[in-house]
């Protein structure tokens, strides 16, 4: 009976094994995966900066050198500045240079000052990462804040956002806190932007954790182990 026993346990441990294996190869090719949009959204940032941006800085200033001309030459200079900086916004969000530059402290403020700023929305960034994390990790944790803003944005009306991050030895959490309108989760149907979010985090074996209530806010917290 021992001997069933034994073997049985080794089947088991063998299964375990087996699925902890496939579990880490479902992580590396979803790490990959994202690795490769990241690739081809800098791509995509560079042809809108170097194409799209610079054609429309040219026309910007024989624009501007015509604009006495006539009210029309006024208008059309202003539209294409605003179009020329809505590209270069468009392209620093797609890759932004100031998480390579200056870390993810002063991305998140760019990225909130850029997205909550026009909308009258108030903001607060209280980053307490005294390393800079991983390039890839520092990634994630951008494009998981970009979501939560765009998701904010969308359907919140709050006035206010909290984000709050630290590291605590071998261990990352970042918490996005609104005070908008809320939802009853279970009722709602998760579209492509948060289900992005969870998938982001799964590839990082992180948690990332929604807490909402009718008319009471928002919170995300995403964790991960360093």
């Amino acid at each position: 009976m021992s001997n069933k026993l034994e073997s049985l346990w080794q089947v088991q441990q063998q299964l375990r094994s087996l699925l902890m294996q496939e579990q880490r190869e479902l992580r590396d090719l979803a790490k990959r995966v994202w690795s490769q949009q990241e690739l081809e959204r800098n791509q995509l940032a560079r042809d809108l900066h170097d194409g799209v941006g610079q054609s429309l800085a040219i026309l910007s200033r024989r624009l501007k050198l015509r604009r006495d001309d006539s009210e029309d030459d006024e208008n059309l200079y202003q539209l294409a500045n605003n179009a020329m900086e809505d590209i270069r916004t468009l392209a620093r969000l797609m890759r932004p240079t100031v998480l390579d530059d200056l870390g993810l402290h002063a991305a998140l403020k760019w990225l909130a000052r850029t997205m909550f700023e026009q909308e009258g929305i108030r903001f607060e960034i209280d980053v307490d990462v005294p390393e800079q994390l991983p390039t890839d990790l520092n990634i994630m944790v951008f494009r998981i804040a970009q979501e939560a803003f765009t998701n904010t944005l969308k359907h919140a009306q709050a006035s206010e956002v909290r984000v709050f991050a630290c590291r605590n030895g071998q261990a990352f959490r970042m918490d996005i806190i609104d005070d908008g309108k809320g939802f009853v989760y279970d009722a709602v149907e998760k579209g492509v932007g948060l289900s992005s979010m969870f998938d982001r985090a799964a590839a990082f074996d992180a948690t990332l954790e929604l807490q909402t209530r009718p008319e009471n806010g928002t919170q995300i917290t995403l964790q991960v182990r360093l």
